[in-house]
């Protein structure tokens, strides 16, 4: 059984053992399963400002805007989808937004879907369809804040047969060497991410300085979580073309 209420940011919704926040505009704003949160939220976040933290969709830019005064990883997470399609059965919730979109002067068609297994799998799609007569060039991402468990003391990425330790800090994009790859955590595999259609990963962890430096965020909050981004930069997308991506996270264990 599924229940949802709206609340500040968009809509709540409790299956099984899952609870998950999903805003207005498209992105997953916390998710909990079995008590345990999923994804960090700061707790410095303003509430009349995008929310620090959950699972962000970029689009149709990732980064810094390069026109002045727009927001950094594109407009959609200020934008109005209406109230998700919902679809739930014992094992399997798929939440389902959609929602057009002027791009260059042209239409776009988006839809992302966020599918929860009963056993704890995240998988999250976007697809997006050029309604204008000629390419359509843009950057798609996922952000998600990774909640990070107190004892974490190491991180490392598994691509095939390479392990690469990570530093204290970094923010680095790496190419996507694989479909599939593990995040080790003091080791030991703790998160699979299986990708289709990107081409780059983004990593992003930052230390007490930078902390300290970002508002939104608490001076302490640096241990707390780990930014793991499957995105692609200057798609093009041919007229009346579609194209699709995914990602689907899947934890080792409970922490």
């Amino acid at each position: 059984m599924v229940t949802n209420e709206r609340i500040p940011r968009g809509w709540r919704y409790r299956w099984q053992s899952h609870t998950l926040d999903l805003s207005a505009g498209g992105s997953l704003l916390a998710w909990h399963f079995d008590e345990t949160a999923r994804l960090y939220v700061s707790p410095a976040s303003k509430p009349d400002r995008r929310l620090r933290g959950g699972l962000p969709v970029c689009w149709p830019w990732f980064g810094p805007a390069k026109t002045p005064g727009l927001p950094p990883h594109g407009f959609l997470q200020d934008s109005q989808f209406s109230e998700p399609q919902c679809e739930a059965s014992e094992d399997r919730l798929t939440l389902t937004l959609h929602h057009q979109f002027a791009v260059e002067g042209q239409l776009a068609d988006i839809t992302l879907y966020y599918r929860l297994s009963r056993d704890g799998v995240l998988s999250v799609g976007a697809a997006v369809r050029n309604l204008g007569q000629t390419p359509l060039t843009f950057d798609i991402g996922f952000h998600p804040y990774l909640a990070l468990p107190p004892e974490t003391r190491t991180l490392a990425i598994r691509q095939g047969d390479s392990v690469k330790p990570l530093p204290r800090a970094i923010d680095e994009k790496w190419p996507l060497t694989a479909s599939s790859l593990d995040l080790l955590l003091n080791g030991e595999t703790w998160l699979t991410l299986t990708s289709e259609g990107f081409e780059q990963l983004g990593l992003w962890r930052i230390d007490d300085a930078k902390a300290q430096a970002i508002a939104d965020l608490p001076d302490d909050a640096c241990d707390d979580f780990f930014c793991l981004e499957p995105l692609s930069l200057g798609v093009v997308l041919g007229a009346q073309q579609q194209q699709a991506w995914q990602t689907t996270f899947c934890w080792h264990n409970h922490h």
